[in-house]
């Protein structure tokens, strides 16, 4: 209990300790930068350190952290002194939004402490994966950190994200099994306030009302945490018998079966909540094998699922990133933003962009393609026309910032091999029209809706001169469908007619083309567009606001269509993870200005408006209806301990493997190396080095393909000689790769014996110079577990 305390206070500390040099910076936002004040500091903090130990600083996090938190204030206190009449203003003027920020930041955490209290064990999936590296992460004070998987190795995975939390804990003095349960909520918590910000200060530059913008922002972070897409609600009229079984059958989600049980109002089946991430796929007719598996999840799966995932760890970053281009598209006069007024917070500013461009791009690579396309995208916003030099001068400062990041954070690319590097084309494959609509269809149903209404109010909205526009913005989808044919043709891929593929696929994709079309052409023809319905003027301030939403729902748009042409290339082979991260994004964009295109839909139909909002209020019921039947479950099979260790029941469940590690832990020196039985990704295998934090020769194998697939050889040749080390009976050549890996110590547990055999083992050679100094108290089917020093 005490560690969430220190947790919220000393976040708090943070964005109050830093608020008078936002406040400074972001001048054209409403809210100042309030939202944003927490989670900027954290990030620059951890930048800071992050850098220090970059170039070998032998830093104690403790007093390091401490000085730059001094430095922080006492430019902070500066500032405040030269400008404590508008900062206090603000607070007086302004202390209900700060008040509530501070309470939906309480609130949400708490929310999401309870879901992760219900269930804190992280022993499935790659939860694993994600503690070894926070606790890499927080045990080492030079980067990048050693990979407790593949010892003498730095990680080459995106680990800049498990930092900026793992820092924060590990200046706490946080362990790390209640540090991993507790970054869940305050990611979540983050993320939340800082969304809130985010329409709070656009809603405010169309003269809304300060309850009505309260409400859309609250709105908007209900449906960023709660709401789920439309796969739970079929889970539903399946569980109370009312779906045909024709039409599942159909519909083919997997998983998703007829209900030949008893009515129910959630389903049966534990694992149901999972089938709403795996909606599109495509199915072999002959063997009903899956030939196109995808993952599109949505914000409440990942935080309820609670893998520390780059892309979970990334979402509140992203969503600052959104906020600075805000900023930076209502800072309207461009030619003189970084050399005359405001020219130190300005360039203070661009700096900031910098470095949350920069650590958006090493806290999870895929986030590279979009925030490429936000950052240049939202840049020529205030261009009237595209087609003239302005539109090429305004893509000056986002080269700026792009070499700067690229800079700032260059001690990451010299250390980090990219895995994969390699696009290809998506095949006949394509995705169903009803699964897109499953996935999709709330967001884009609501897009169309905002379109239609805004061209029924436009006259002759496709004629004259515009009609030129329009075509101007088809262009962009005929150029990719024209790239993937050609690909398709050369790489010769296809089962049957060319034409007919080009014709399936796209007509799969109607909803998502017409959408694309509408939005590009808004942008193109760049008409004035009251957001709202008799709004008195428009400012340039609402205007670049208008387009700044339109450009955020487009890329959002494009975002969904390359993965149906393109895929990065992993070692799947396949574009599951194009899919998977590439939606996730666009569903996040989504999710920021839904809310507020429902509102401004309502001021156009206010006749009907009681109708309207009850309709909305029905349909939020049922896509709240997944968040509602996830923590049902989780309530049913809560044990009523309230806890967040994340050793809750392995602690119980497996006391003599978790008795072992707390043995290391507390006995054997920091570091050293520790064999243990390599296995499958996803398997029991490898806890000893994840949880203890201490390194061992090979962990999960397939994940250090994904990671090293350059180093594929090695991993083999690592793996063979682990297994000679616990069988051979050479004792010469036992001692030898010891020697060769650098080994202290061997674990010989549960799973040792699974994968080599009791048998085998017992005529190992190793006992023979090595010195048993564990054996746990009790056995399981006859085995002991043992360490053995073998210095």
């Amino acid at each position: 209990m005490l560690e969430t305390i220190y947790s919220l206070l000393f976040i708090e500390f943070l964005g109050i300790l830093v608020f008078p040099i936002i406040f400074t910076v972001f001048w054209k936002l409403p809210d100042r930068g309030y939202s944003i004040s927490k989670l900027l500091s954290l990030l620059l903090l951890v930048y800071i350190i992050w850098i220090l130990g970059s170039f070998d600083f032998n830093y104690n996090l403790k007093i390091s952290a401490s000085v730059i938190l001094i430095c922080f204030g006492i430019i902070s206190f500066i500032t405040f002194y030269y400008n404590y009449n508008y900062i206090l203003s603000f607070i007086k003027r302004e202390y209900s939004l700060i008040l509530l920020i501070d309470v939906i930041f309480v609130l949400v955490f708490a929310i999401w402490l309870f879901i992760r209290n219900l269930d804190p064990t992280i022993y499935h999936t790659e939860q694993v994966m994600d503690f070894t590296i926070l606790n890499s992460v927080m045990n080492t004070s030079s980067y990048p950190p050693n990979d407790l998987w593949y010892s003498g190795n730095p990680i080459n995975y995106y680990y800049y994200g498990y930092l900026i939390f793992g820092i924060f804990f590990e200046y706490l003095q946080i362990e790390v099994s209640l540090a991993y349960n507790l970054a869940i909520p305050l990611i979540a918590s983050l993320s939340s306030i800082v969304l809130f910000g985010l329409i709070w200060n656009i809603c405010t530059c169309f003269q809304i009302s300060k309850l009505n913008i309260t409400l859309v922002s609250i709105c908007t972070v209900t449906v960023f945490n709660f709401f789920s897409n439309f796969q739970p609600i079929l889970e539903f009229l399946n569980s109370i018998q009312i779906l045909p079984k024709e039409f599942i059958l159909w519909i083919a989600i997997d998983g998703l079966n007829y209900n030949t049980e008893s009515i129910s109002i959630f389903p049966n089946d534990h694992y149901w909540w999972w089938r709403a991430t795996r909606v599109i796929n495509t199915f072999d007719i002959l063997s009903n094998a899956s030939l196109d598996y995808t993952i599109t999840e949505f914000p409440f799966f990942t935080f309820a699922l609670a893998d520390l995932h780059p892309h979970l760890i990334s979402i509140p970053i992203y969503l600052m990133f959104l906020t600075l281009l805000f900023n930076y598209n209502i800072l309207n006069n461009h030619n003189k933003i970084i050399s005359q007024t405001k020219i130190i917070s300005n360039n203070v500013f661009f700096l900031f962009i910098s470095v949350t461009f920069g650590s958006l791009m090493i806290t999870n690579t895929w986030n590279i393609p979009s925030i490429f396309l936000l950052l240049f995208g939202t840049a020529i916003i205030p261009v009237r026309n595209y087609f003239t030099y302005k539109t090429f001068f305004r893509f000056k400062i986002p080269l700026y910032v792009s070499i700067m990041s690229l800079l700032l954070f260059l001690p990451f690319y010299n250390n980090y091999v990219p895995p994969v590097n390699q696009i290809d084309v998506v095949g006949a494959i394509s995705s169903r029209f009803i699964h897109i609509f499953i996935v999709w269809g709330f967001f884009i149903c609501i897009i169309l809706l905002f379109l239609t209404i805004v061209y029924r109010t436009k006259h002759h909205y496709f004629i004259n001169g515009r009609l030129l526009n329009l075509s101007f913005s088809i262009l962009p989808v005929i150029f990719m469908i024209l790239i993937w044919s050609i690909l398709i043709f050369v790489k010769d891929t296809f089962d049957g007619n060319l034409l007919f593929m080009i014709i399936n696929k796209n007509i799969s994709l109607l909803l998502i083309l017409i959408t694309f079309l509408l939005l590009s052409h808004l942008l193109i023809t760049k008409t004035e567009i009251p957001i709202i319905n008799n709004q008195p003027y428009l400012t340039t301030n609402s205007s670049n606001g208008i387009y700044f939403i339109i450009t955020i729902l487009l890329i959002g748009v494009v975002l969904i269509l390359i993965p149906e042409y393109f895929f990065i290339k992993d070692q799947f082979g396949n574009r599951m993870n194009t899919v998977f991260k590439f939606s996730f994004q666009s569903w996040i964009l989504f999710t920021v200005f839904t809310p507020f295109l429902i509102y401004s839909i309502s001021t156009y139909v206010r006749k009907y408006r009681i109708y309207y909002y009850i309709s909305f209020l029905l349909i939020s019921i049922l896509y709240l209806y997944y968040s509602i039947a996830f923590i049902n479950l989780q309530v049913n099979n809560w044990d009523k301990t309230p806890s967040i260790n994340a050793h809750k029941n392995f602690s119980v469940h497996n006391k003599m493997t978790y008795d072992s590690i707390q043995w290391i832990q507390n006995n054997l020196p920091q570091g050293s190396i520790i064999l243990e039985a390599p296995g499958d990704s996803y398997s029991n295998f490898s806890k000893i080095s994840s949880f203890s934090g201490y390194p061992t020769v090979l962990g999960w194998i397939g994940h250090q393909r994904q990671w090293r697939p350059f180093e594929l050889e090695e991993i083999f040749k690592r793996e063979k000689d682990i297994e000679n080390i616990y069988i051979s009976n050479n004792i010469n050549r036992v001692k030898e790769l010891i020697k060769e890996y650098g080994i202290k110590y061997i674990y010989l547990g549960i799973q040792e014996n699974i994968k080599y055999g009791e048998e085998n083992i017992s005529k190992n050679t190793f006992r023979l110079f090595g010195k048993r100094i564990y054996q746990s108290e009790e056995m399981i089917n006859g085995t002991y577990i043992y360490i053995y020093d073998v210095n």
